[in-house]
């Protein structure tokens, strides 16, 4: 937990200082974000339920069409 929190700190304290790039701010907070596990499952619950909406919309073209 203090490692997520410092991580944070780091990035705003950086980025309001202007020493880090656009790229390098935002790939700090994305390694801060993604070692949320949280942050994980709710990611991978959404790209299950957008495949999931992607199959049946192809699997009711398909049987439309036919």
């Amino acid at each position: 937990m203090y490692n997520k929190s410092s991580n944070l700190f780091l990035f705003f304290k950086k980025t309001k200082n202007n020493r880090l790039s656009f790229g390098e701010s935002v790939n700090l907070l994305l390694c801060s974000t993604v070692s949320n596990s949280f942050f994980m499952v709710v990611l991978h619950s959404l790209t299950t339920r957008a495949w999931r909406l992607v199959a049946d919309f192809l699997n009711t073209c398909r049987t439309g069409c036919v």
